[in-house]
């Protein structure tokens, strides 16, 4: 059995860290993209949100937890910042867009992806990035996955 978990210091380490829960001995670090920051597991695998810290990304790193290794990178929009798992299997991603506070601003979208393509198949713009300057973007689902909540 072992654990999996992201670096709590994402603006200065990019690794999703593999913990043996039987020794507690660390046994693997997995690189990622810039900021990871939420995490979903879906069957065998490890959905990782590279937030970017204060870095700009937007990707999903795909973690397969057999091999322990990156083994796909879905590209969505800026700053993806949470997720969650629906009643069908798909994955619901929050991004909360960039700005650079002068005179960059990019959109927040709810997006869902199909885990079995990978694939963005729907997405909606929820607002701008700075609409975010006080209150992280958050997403919950109620109990049989299907009516997704969130915060803006």
């Amino acid at each position: 059995m072992h654990l999996v978990w992201c670096k709590c210091h994402r603006l200065i380490d990019n690794y999703l860290y593999v913990v043996d829960l039987n020794n507690h001995e660390l046994t693997d670090s997995i690189e990622m993209g810039a900021g990871p920051e939420t995490m979903l597991q879906v069957n065998n695998k490890i959905y990782v949100a590279n937030s970017g810290g204060f870095a700009d990304d937007s990707t999903i790193s795909i973690v397969n937890t057999a091999t322990d290794e990156v083994e796909n990178t879905i590209k969505v929009g800026k700053l993806p910042s949470d997720m969650v798992l629906d009643g069908m299997g798909n994955i619901w991603v929050y991004t909360r867009g960039y700005t650079n506070w002068s005179d960059i601003e990019t959109p927040s979208y709810i997006q869902k992806i199909n885990p079995a393509t990978n694939e963005i198949v729907w997405q909606s713009q929820v607002g701008m990035a700075l609409d975010y300057m006080t209150l992280a973007p958050k997403l919950a689902i109620n109990g049989n996955g299907t009516i997704l909540y969130y915060l803006r």
